[in-house]
């Protein structure tokens, strides 16, 4: 007859040595590397319309924080050239301040609101104006109107006159809403930057220019004072309701509907978060217009 006492240790040995097995073998496998999955990164070709860097900047910055795969080469010009850019090949998207021209023969290109801003008329700060109306606008820019005492302003003598190049969104919209088919004066200085247009007005307390609205606020913002039209601020509110009278739009423009990666980019950009980045810079996102 088999001795108990003898079997039980044994018995209790080999539990002890398959727990210490399964110990290590559990240790070993928490030492193994859990292979990683990276993503492959993409890039993007982006045109944009140079009046809207910064926020072509901060779209694609923000973006990478969401999809740090994500790669961005951008070119930027004035409107006109980041359109001819995007017919010519040279981009995925563009971010356009106009409806854009594919000429007399190409399709019509892939289109989708982002955002709205006021072009806003601007004085220097010592100036006394405060308000316009449209057809006021229109003689000071046309030269029916040279001198500030012709609007009521005393001291300041001759108008410097101000308009931003052929080809800028600005411009484009400006001659359309404020302009029509009244002819710019052959006096205004043409300028070919907005740095230099809004750091002009603000050098010069006799000078007057327009300038989207989006780029007179925030840090570092020249001092200079937008003019009401026709009664209506060149305001958020303003620019929602329709009740400011000269703005342009921010097109996302495509040659085709997008795909791919350039199509989770661009769904981003019409999302909450996307217009939240174009709100922070003092645009009025497309899904807060009311009209």
């Amino acid at each position: 007859m088999t001795n108990e006492r003898n079997v039980r240790p044994h018995w209790c040995a080999g539990l002890a040595r398959l727990g210490i097995a399964a110990v290590l073998f559990l240790a070993a496998c928490a030492r193994a590397e859990t292979p990683r999955i990276t993503p492959t990164p993409f890039r993007l070709r982006l045109i944009v319309d140079a009046s809207m860097a910064p926020l072509a900047r901060a779209l694609t910055d923000a973006y990478a924080k969401y999809r740090p795969n994500a790669g961005f080469a951008v070119e930027a010009g004035n409107a006109r050239v980041a359109s001819e850019g995007l017919f010519g090949g040279r981009a995925d998207l563009a971010l356009l301040g106009l409806e854009p021209d594919p000429g007399p023969n190409g399709p019509p290109p892939w289109t989708r609101e982002l955002a709205w801003e006021a072009i806003a008329v601007i004085v220097h700060p010592q100036n006394p104006l405060t308000a316009l109306t449209v057809p006021q606008a229109r003689d000071l820019f046309s030269g029916a109107r040279s001198r500030w005492s012709d609007v009521g302003v005393a001291g300041l003598g001759d108008i410097l006159l101000g308009v931003r190049e052929e080809g800028d969104s600005g411009r484009v919209s400006f001659d359309k809403q404020v302009m029509g088919t009244t002819r710019l004066s052959s006096n205004a200085l043409v300028l070919a930057s907005l740095d230099v247009a809004v750091n002009t007005v603000a050098a010069q307390p006799s000078a007057i220019i327009y300038a989207p609205a989006s780029r007179l606020t925030g840090a570092g913002a020249p001092k200079v004072r937008a003019l009401t039209l026709d009664g209506v601020p060149p305001s958020f509110e303003g620019v929602a309701t329709g009740a400011y009278p000269v703005v342009r739009p921010v097109n996302l423009v495509a040659l085709a509907e997008p795909s791919g990666e350039l199509r989770q980019f661009v769904a981003w950009a019409l999302s909450n978060e996307g217009q939240r980045v174009a709100a922070d810079l003092g645009y009025v996102p497309a899904n807060q217009m009311q009209r």
